[in-house]
């Protein structure tokens, strides 16, 4: 918590809009798919009591295929796809809110 404290609030300082990005692994994906649990849940917790803005990719790659989101331990280009547009769709969100 402390890191995360730490760059958000030195973000903040610097005139920057600080987002933390959660990019789940291959067990994060495979305990999802087949629990509906996240292991990082108190994190996520933690970061809506403390008002941070965070993007949990698992939002949108949960419940799809590890083997087609991985190569070894990166994303594959389908994976990088779909975090791309899903952080594309959360910026443009809240730049159309700040609006």
């Amino acid at each position: 918590k402390k890191i995360f404290n730490e760059f958000y609030h030195e973000a903040i300082q610097n005139k920057s809009m600080p987002i933390i990005l959660i990019f789940p692994n291959r067990s994060d994906i495979r305990l999802y798919n087949s629990l509906k649990k996240k292991r990082y849940a108190p994190l996520l917790s933690y970061f809506k009591s403390a008002g941070y803005k965070y993007i949990d990719l698992m939002d949108t790659l949960g419940g799809k295929e590890v083997e087609d989101l991985f190569q070894e331990s990166h994303y594959q280009p389908a994976g990088n796809k779909l975090v791309a547009k899903h952080i594309s769709h959360y910026l443009s969100n809240i730049s159309n809110h700040s609006n």
